[in-house]
């Protein structure tokens, strides 16, 4: 038996019978390290140690994934026993350490099977009496032998592990291990350089948000962005024509969740569309001084880096609309000369005509073969011609009759932001709000930024059986529900739901350069996976806001909704609240109008869908200018346009200040409310939350290594990492986990 063998049988030994009493009689002598967690033992010995930062890089070569994570670690005034435990993937086979310390060796590692992992962590948990270890009791561990830390020392300890990652129908995932815990972490650093032997068509994360920059020996280096806890998943799909396709499907019930991607190539081959911009821009008296001159410089900015071939014109309204040119005109110095004279011109006065604006800027025929955009700039609400929120909704879809896209732009707050979201979302564009003391000039060139090089427009999404015949009924629920044009530098992301067990192929349609093309992906329900938990929360997200958005449109031409009068109570209104409260209380998705079940004291789902209805009514239907307007849009867009999952549940308040939620706990594809001394499952409170527990199961009991051992299976034993007594489902079956509580 080597000594790494004889220390695990030691810390066996000391559990006794594994019960509480017979762990707390043999307290740990040293400090255990989880990078992904922080330090474990007692007081005493963790009161003098740091967890300090994490760094992580991942070099990705010849098929396989180097991680090196420098861990950094700070010691107080006293010396103490330091031993590392790191979870990784079963696919991990070698190990090697080193240590940034004069004088001092390296510890010995050891890379545990998937049961002695599991013991040791429940040995940690058992003897530390804090349950946060066994969120990793699936995974395999690298484990360093015990080695000292000096006292006063600042110490970098550094292990590499590598992976071998395979390519699977195109796409190869990559996966570095990290809590879901929202309570505090150490920082960590995430970086990954990738050299794939087929050329790679695009990066995803559904986890962070990247910054993806290209080296000069033709790989990809991929920076982390952000904060958000939780696993670092990173996606590549292997280039294949000029748009590559893949497809994350989670099983639930009779079928499940799905997401699809579609990317462009990165390549000179694949040929963008021509774009079109007429720029509509609000000359009204408000829009003087300082916005008229970002607005000057953000047009002539983006006019500048029109491609060859491409064209543009310019409208100004007020109290009437009137345009640079009769039609659109080709990117060339004189035409740059004429627009800027043109800008430099404009004076401000009079009221706002956004319909006139709107009309004037609609009607300008695209070139052959070009996308047009309507690039609509305003400060105010109309005050002049039609002022009719629901009439000037209309109208803009009506006169559209070359399939523009409306990207709408808020200055201030005094804006009817739920119009300009419509008049966006109708033509396949975007609302942006640019609040007080924000850059308008640095708004919409980072939105011109994003519309570069256009390669798919008018996309279509339809199921077909695997011989090519519709699929009917197979697909619901699918947000959004008009999906967006595809570029060159921004993913198409739609989910959905699924029903059945027989594959599906997922049709997108769309004009390209070269004329109508379609891609498929196919959405194999066999391959789905509980790993990608992230999927079913993203679409709840994207469905929520869908769900809001509905509200808001009917608040545009509608009596307000009254819950305190039955006869006047909007029928579809009611419907649509009990839908947004079953899912934020399924899938832990907390909006501003949904909060309230995030609240300690916690009112059940039932109790609060009245409490919601009053929110629709007083905000969602009511509020149509200023700052409780505008705060809705800003969080309506987070909802309806999420990349990658988030943990925190996010959102600005009606005074504009950001806003999150702790009390929630996202874990996988469930979360977990926090009620007074522990947690109930989402999952429970989607029933009404009276469930009483079936079965009770006590902390370092052999039924809780048992319940452990279940829940691994099924990938969901986060829920028994949490601190404090914990109200799960499992197998159909309310069961109340009593785990120590928070230290």
């Amino acid at each position: 038996m080597n000594p790494s063998q004889t220390a695990l049988v030691l810390w066996m030994a000391a559990l006794g019978s594994a019960s509480g009493a017979s762990a707390a009689e043999h307290p740990l002598q040293g400090a255990v390290v989880i990078p992904q967690l922080g330090v474990f033992g007692e007081r005493s010995v963790t009161d003098h140690l740091t967890l300090n930062r994490v760094a992580a890089t991942v070099h990705v070569r010849d098929g396989l994934a180097t991680t090196e994570l420098a861990i950094e670690l700070v010691g107080s005034n006293r010396e103490v026993a330091v031993e590392l435990l790191l979870p990784v993937s079963d696919a991990v086979k070698t190990a090697t350490v080193s240590r940034a310390a004069a004088g001092t060796a390296p510890p010995a590692l050891e890379l545990l099977d998937d049961l002695h992992s599991r013991e040791r962590l429940l040995a940690l948990a058992e003897l530390s009496r804090n349950a946060a270890p066994l969120e990793f009791a699936d995974l395999r561990l690298i484990r360093s032998e015990s080695t000292v830390m000096r006292a006063g020392r600042t110490e970098t300890v550094t292990i590499r592990y590598s992976e071998p990652l395979a390519e699977n129908a195109g796409r190869i995932d990559y996966v570095l291990p990290r809590s879901e815990s929202l309570a505090s972490q150490p920082p960590w650093a995430m970086q990954a350089t990738i050299a794939w032997p087929r050329s790679i068509a695009a990066v995803y994360s559904p986890t962070h948000a990247l910054e993806t920059t290209p080296a000069s020996d033709g790989s990809l280096v991929v920076r982390a962005l952000g904060r958000e806890p939780g696993p670092f998943r990173l996606s590549w799909l292997a280039a294949s024509g000029e748009v590559a396709t893949t497809v994350f499907a989670h099983p639930e019930g009779d079928g499940g969740t799905f997401l699809l991607l579609a990317t462009v190539r990165r390549s000179e081959a694949v040929q963008p569309l021509n774009r079109q911009f007429t720029c509509a821009i609000d000359c009204s008296a408000s829009m003087g001084g300082d916005k008229m001159q970002q607005v000057q410089g953000a047009t002539l900015k983006m006019l500048s880096e029109l491609r060859d071939g491409e064209a543009f014109n310019v409208v100004t309204y007020n109290d009437s609309a009137w345009g640079l040119a009769s039609e659109p005109l080709p990117k060339n110095a004189a035409n740059l000369d004429l627009a800027r004279r043109y800008l430099e011109n404009i004076q401000t006065r009079g009221g706002t005509n956004l319909h006139a604006g709107l009309a004037e800027s609609l009607k300008q025929p695209p070139a052959a073969n070009a996308l047009p955009f309507v690039l609509l700039v305003t400060d105010g609400v109309p005050t002049v011609g039609e002022t009719s929120e629901s009439k000037l909704a209309a109208a803009a879809r009506q006169s559209n009759a070359w399939n523009s896209r409306v990207y709408t732009f808020g200055v201030g707050v005094d804006v009817n932001s739920p119009l300009l979201e419509r008049i966006a979302a109708d033509s396949r564009g975007k609302a942006t709000f640019v609040l007080p003391g924000e850059n308008l000039e640095s708004k919409v060139a980072a939105v011109v930024r994003d519309l570069d090089a256009p390669v798919m427009a008018n996309v279509e999404l339809q199921a077909l059986t695997p011989e090519g015949a519709p699929a009917e009924g197979r697909l619901f629920d699918v947000v959004p529900a008009v999906l967006p044009d595809l570029f060159q530098h921004e993913p198409l992301i739609a989910l959905g739901r699924y029903r059945g067990d027989e594959p599906l192929v997922l049709s997108m349609t769309g004009k390209l350069a070269g004329g109508e093309r379609s891609f498929r992906a196919v959405l194999d329900p066999a391959a789905a996976a509980r790993e990608y938990g992230f999927v079913p929360r993203m679409w709840a997200s994207r469905r929520i806001g869908q769900l809001l958005e509905t509200v808001r449109r009917r608040g545009a031409s509608q009596p307000a909704y009254h819950t305190a009068d039955a006869d006047r109570a909007d029928p579809e209104v009611a419907r649509l609240s009990e839908e947004i409260v079953r899912l934020s209380a399924r899938y832990g998705v907390v909006t501003e109008y949904t909060s309230h079940l995030a609240a300690e004291s916690g009112l059940r789902p039932d109790d609060g869908v009245e409490k919601v209805l009053e929110k629709l009514d007083r905000r969602v239907v009511r509020s149509r200018v200023g700052s409780e307007a505008v705060n809705q849009s800003l969080n309506l867009s987070r909802l309806t346009q999420q990349a990658q999952v988030e943990y925190g549940n996010s959102f600005y308040n009606p005074q504009l200040e950001p806003v999150s939620i702790s009390s929630v706990q996202p874990l996988g594809d469930r979360a977990y409310f926090r009620r007074q001394e522990g947690w109930i499952d989402g999952a429970l409170l989607e029933r009404g939350g009276r469930a009483e527990p079936q079965r009770v199961v006590s902390f370092a009991t052999p039924e809780h290594r048992r319940l452990l051992d279940e829940l691994c299976r099924s990938g969901r034993q986060a829920a028994a990492a949490l601190p404090g007594d914990v109200l799960l489902v499992h197998e159909g079956r309310a069961i109340l986990v009593k785990n120590p509580p928070d230290r």
